[in-house]
């Protein structure tokens, strides 16, 4: 009886969620579309915090980051859920850590493939190393939008 009871709350648990989903999705909520307030999907720059202490401002140009971007920074809705943000690293004696990011390659993503994930340092440190035309990813803290 014990066993029956715990598949009973589960399936009346999955309905709830299936039901508030459906309602967020009516409500044009995630999923259901509608852009965050100030999203016209022009090319942005969005300042990364990395917590190994060095910062950056990384452009983004692909409409749909970038209003996930501004989503996130904002918090105006409910966002698509991202944990990274990378692109192609471009070495750039001129830049403040050394290099840049390709702007037609940065992306947001929540799972990425953990041998390409890194640091604003690291990068720094060696920027040659990183230029592989491969994405390198950064655990995303976009503080900010330009």
């Amino acid at each position: 009886m014990l066993r029956l009871r715990s598949i009973q709350i589960i399936t009346l648990g999955t309905v709830l969620a299936l039901l508030l989903m459906a309602h967020g999705l009516m409500a044009g909520k995630p999923g259901g579309g509608g852009k965050p307030s100030g999203c016209d999907g022009q090319p942005i720059e969005v300042y990364q915090e990395d917590w190994c202490g060095q910062n950056m401002w990384i452009p983004i140009q692909d409409s749909a980051y970038v209003c996930d971007a501004i989503c996130v920074i904002t918090g105006q809705r409910k966002c698509n859920f991202f944990t990274f943000i990378g692109g192609v690293v471009v070495p750039d004696e001129t830049a403040p850590n050394g290099f840049r990011f390709d702007p037609a390659t940065v992306r947001l993503a929540a799972v990425t493939e953990e041998r390409y994930n890194t640091t604003v340092c690291a990068i720094a440190a060696n920027p040659l190393l990183y230029d592989t035309g491969e994405t390198w990813w950064l655990t995303a803290n976009l503080t900010q939008y330009r």
